[in-house]
């Protein structure tokens, strides 16, 4: 196609769709015009696990004729672990970006002191270093004086707490008096995240930190933080220090993530609150899987929603623990944009609130654009059986007809003024081979046509339904918070149940009448860039 009239944000747009198809052998930049202005765009942001078998891309990336690492400002580099001299080809390619380039750098495997001091040292100028250990960092042998000036740039810093491999007490208190000392030495820090180093979160088993926010040596310093996070930490003991030395007045989001212990937190918070407001705008509460005082959890979190500042964008994630009243989300009706309430661990186990309930709250938060929420669930039958019979709404003879719950609960979501984007937590039931709790038993291209089928009638019939009721929804995803582990395999839209994502279309028939259908949507986040966060998590 001739490209020769479009500006370079069309273009940048146009090839960065045509990039997510799998087959990027297909992908031919025959005008020179368009390959020099996709450059930058193209490898700006590089993703890459260093594996022997891309040695060839690799040579030409490195190689000065390319010219490519001049683009690259954003480095991802992931799963490592696969080759042996991964942290040699890293080296390499470090040593070749020029020089106070890189704009952010991610690593989730660990590095050694060296190949993070020629990083630190050659790229002085990044906003984001997020690593996956920096306890070589914290080694008593180590000269870390080099550390502070080489990370002065940084605004947002991610650590993650020692737990598997830091046993020694006084170990662990070197490596805390460290990372202290790091971000001490953040003049510019704005994103402070903590996470956890296991990622299967045992029950009772998270992380204390406060010994990184305490010690003989001083304490730990956030003056002007905008967003801080903490993900799979104990946070009980360390509530007193977080709260004495977390500055609200600059605070914008709070991101908690399968916590534990975030009672006594949330009640500082509200103390906090209820004598001095702030820019808070942002809340995500993930309680994980496992709370240990589930009711004082829901009264700590009622409460702090109740004397925080008013929020526009609030995510929930109860994994059937507890849930919160409709009433003390009714201070951020004004403001409160995009709202997601998580009530179950499905398919294990799905809530939803009552129609009265959600009548309530969607009748108050009348800005909301974005929801995410359980619905009472929809059977679409057998596996083997999956036909395209289901219907919401009155048959054309249907005198008797009742609204289900499910048709409830969208006839209500359909009246309200501003909401464009719809994501189902709990996708309609199919009742796959062999299970009793609607998780397919096997990998089957088969019973992924099935799924395709039944899930485009159920989105036809969610839209039909919606509009006949004057819904300005767009986009409806189904998407749980958890995805199981064996799935049917990926359809020809590019789906995998029980993920699905559809938009608002219409087609004309022969009559000239027109019928609203669903469109299937492969990468929301390219099709629809601010939708980004629905699928969240």
């Amino acid at each position: 196609m001739d490209t020769s009239g479009l500006p370079a944000e069309i273009l940048s747009n146009i090839f960065t769709f045509v990039r997510t198809d799998e087959d990027m052998a297909a992908v031919s930049l025959v005008s020179r015009r368009w390959r020099d202005a996709m450059s930058r765009d193209m490898w700006a942001v590089t993703t890459s696990s260093l594996e022997p078998t891309m040695a060839k891309d690799f040579d030409a990336l490195l190689s000065p004729q390319s010219g490519l690492l001049s683009h690259l400002t954003h480095l991802y580099v992931e799963d490592m672990e696969k080759s042996e001299d991964a942290d040699e080809r890293l080296r390499l390619l470090i040593a070749a970006i020029p020089k106070n380039k890189l704009r952010e750098f991610d690593c989730n495997t660990d590095l050694p002191i060296s190949t993070l001091r020629i990083l630190l040292q050659r790229q002085q100028c990044m906003d984001r270093f997020d690593v996956l250990d920096v306890s070589e960092l914290a080694r008593k042998d180590n000269d870390d004086d080099w550390i502070e000036p080489s990370m002065a740039s940084i605004t947002d810093f991610a650590m993650t707490a020692p737990k598997k491999h830091l046993t020694d007490a006084e170990e662990k208190i070197q490596h805390y008096k460290t990372c202290r000392k790091i971000v001490n030495g953040l003049p510019r820090l704005k994103i402070f995240r903590v996470k956890d180093d296991d990622e299967s979160h045992a029950e009772g088993n998270n992380v204390d930190i406060q010994h990184l926010f305490r010690g003989g040596d001083g304490v730990l310093r956030l003056p002007s933080l905008t967003e801080f996070a903490l993900d799979g930490i104990y946070i009980r003991p360390s509530s007193p220090f977080i709260l004495e030395h977390l500055e609200l007045s600059t605070l914008k989001i709070l991101y908690l993530y399968n916590c534990t212990g975030i009672s006594e937190f949330l009640h500082g918070l509200s103390d906090s609150y209820s004598k001095q407001t702030g820019p808070l705008s942002s809340v995500t509460i993930d309680l994980g899987w496992h709370v240990a005082d589930p009711a004082e959890t829901k009264e700590a979190i009622q409460r702090f929603l109740s004397t925080c500042p008013k929020l526009t964008w609030l995510l929930m994630d109860f994994m059937k623990h507890t849930t919160v009243g409709i009433k003390c989300l009714e201070k951020h009706a004004d403001t409160l944009e995009f709202l997601y309430l998580n009530m179950g661990s499905w398919p294990l186990c799905t809530m939803s609130y009552d129609v009265e309930s959600l009548r309530a709250l969607m009748q108050k938060c009348q800005k909301i654009t974005t929801l995410c929420i359980n619905i009472p669930e929809s059977n679409l039958g057998p596996i083997t059986d999956l036909a395209d019979d289901f219907r919401l709404g009155p048959g054309r003879f249907d005198r008797a007809y009742v609204e289900s719950a499910s048709e409830c609960f969208l006839d209500i979501l359909a009246s309200h003024p501003a909401l464009k984007s719809l994501r189902l937590l709990n996708p309609p039931i199919i009742e796959f081979i062999n299970s009793d709790r609607g998780i397919p038993s096997r990998n089957s291209e088969v019973e992924a046509k099935h799924c395709r089928v039944a899930m485009q009638n159920y989105a036809d019939q969610v839209y039909r339904f919606m509009s006949a009721r004057g819904s300005l929804i767009k986009l409806l995803v189904t998407q749980p918070a958890s995805i199981p582990r064996v799935r049917p395999a990926k359809d020809k839209n590019s789906h995998q149940w029980p993920v699905y994502a559809y938009t608002k279309g219409s087609v004309t028939d022969a009559r000239g009448v027109k019928t609203v259908v669903a469109v299937p949507l492969d990468k929301i986040g390219v099709e629809m860039t601010e939708q980004k966060s629905m699928t969240w998590n």
